[in-house]
């Protein structure tokens, strides 16, 4: 099996450690002015459908945000997201324990 990493940072999972492919997959985000509280603008952002993700390719898993994985929930089984995570002391995610099919 072939994981391609679709984040910005290196995926620690057990016995690997997969690096950014180059290509970050993201869910599109529109954002909508509704306000200001103080002065400070407040907005409405709907996500749609991902961007920068690659066709299917037999063999090959990708890894993505939770964010960008729900964009295509239901309709890809290639697309997971890191599950489980680890962190350090300081509450800095480290790793993941698992993949997760949103």
């Amino acid at each position: 099996m072939e994981f391609v990493n679709l984040t910005s940072h290196t995926i620690n999972l057990p016995g690997m450690a997969i690096p950014p492919s180059g290509t970050v997959a993201r869910a599109a985000a529109t954002d909508t002015p509704i306000g200001d509280i103080d002065g400070i603008p407040v907005i409405t952002t709907t996500y749609g459908g991902i961007q920068d993700l690659p066709d299917p390719v037999e063999g090959t898993v990708y890894i993505v945000s939770v964010l960008a994985a729900q964009a295509v929930k239901g309709m890809r089984s290639d697309v997971f997201a890191p599950a489980q995570l680890v962190r350090d002391e300081q509450g800095r995610v480290i790793g993941a324990n698992a993949l997760a099919r949103i």
